[in-house]
């Protein structure tokens, strides 16, 4: 019996999963074959429940990419079909990989089509948008030195993420944006490359806060309010400020040090007013900014 000859685009594909493979196993140290494995008996106790990390990242970009390619390198097992042939993957697949106390949840998704809108690819569109609302993080695959229309179009979808598009007012924080979820941003850019620095991710990091905030100043802000005031810890970051600008370039960005007083007081004079407001008997809030159902006196005067 003779082996199977394998046609050119099948010995492509599996000279790229073995280079992403070799990137990947450098990028996480991993284990080699030629490494004696771990007797299970010897296993470790569980960490304390507070220690252990998980989080779900969405690997998505546009049909025949390499998607299903890292997937398979990043958890060190062909879980996933790889082909040479567009739209192989036609369901989201789960693979898992741990690295100490952090569990990372990868989920490969089909490729999402902009250019022919055929009943299948509807379909296949929808799950990609459904993985996309359901992960913490989503890591976005594009080839190398080629980033085009297509890939244009798919990251505009992962930045149409419901929490941008929610009507004012609104507040998020740690409970959205918590460990778990820059821990996945962490992870993702690393195995993204295998070379990615820290201050690479912070970049990352940096730009997708102004971009989201440019996104926000399109859709909420009437076009005639042309001056933006940035105060907080932000404000004191330099490459942060420098790209909210380029960012906004039809408005004028400045700190609010530079408009009133030193922002660090800010809070101290906002509940020095906020009393005052009260002593006078007069609303202390702008229900228009908190959602308040209306005017109201703030706080309470206890005297001894």
């Amino acid at each position: 019996m003779t082996d199977k000859k394998l046609t050119p685009d099948e010995v492509a594909a599996q000279a790229q999963a073995a280079a992403v493979e070799a990137m990947m196993a450098k990028a996480f140290s991993k284990r080699t074959s030629t490494e004696p494995a771990k007797d299970a008996s010897a296993t470790p106790p569980l960490p304390p429940l507070e220690t252990q990390r998980c989080g779900l990242i969405a690997i998505v970009g546009k049909p025949n990419v390499g998607k299903s390619t890292l997937l398979n390198a990043l958890v060190g097992q062909k879980i996933s079909i790889t082909s040479a042939k567009a739209q192989t993957t036609r369901h989201r697949i789960t693979g898992i990989r741990t690295v100490d106390h952090t569990q990372f949840v990868f989920v490969d998704t089909p490729g999402f089509q902009t250019r022919h809108s055929t009943a299948l690819n509807r379909s296949l569109n929808k799950t990609v948008l459904g993985v996309i609302s359901d992960v913490d993080l989503v890591l976005f695959v594009v080839e190398a030195g080629m980033f085009n229309q297509a890939d244009a179009k798919v990251l505009a979808l992962l930045l149409d993420d419901e929490w941008y598009a929610r009507q004012p007012p609104k507040s998020t924080g740690r409970e959205k944006y918590d460990a778990a979820f820059v821990t996945a941003l962490i992870a993702a850019c690393r195995a993204s490359t295998g070379f990615a620095r820290d201050e690479d991710i912070v970049a990352t990091a940096t730009a997708l806060t102004a971009r989201t905030m440019a996104l926000g100043y399109d859709r909420f802000v009437p076009a005639g309010v042309s001056d933006v005031v940035l105060s907080g810890g932000g404000a004191r970051n330099p490459t942060l400020i420098a790209m909210i600008r380029s960012a906004l370039p039809l408005r004028t960005v400045r700190t609010f040090d530079e408009l009133f007083f030193d922002g660090e007081a800010k809070e101290a004079v906002a509940f020095a007013f906020i009393a005052l407001q009260h002593v006078r008997g007069l609303p202390g809030n702008v229900p228009a900014a908190t959602g308040a159902a209306g005017p109201r006196i703030l706080g309470t005067r206890t005297l001894p």
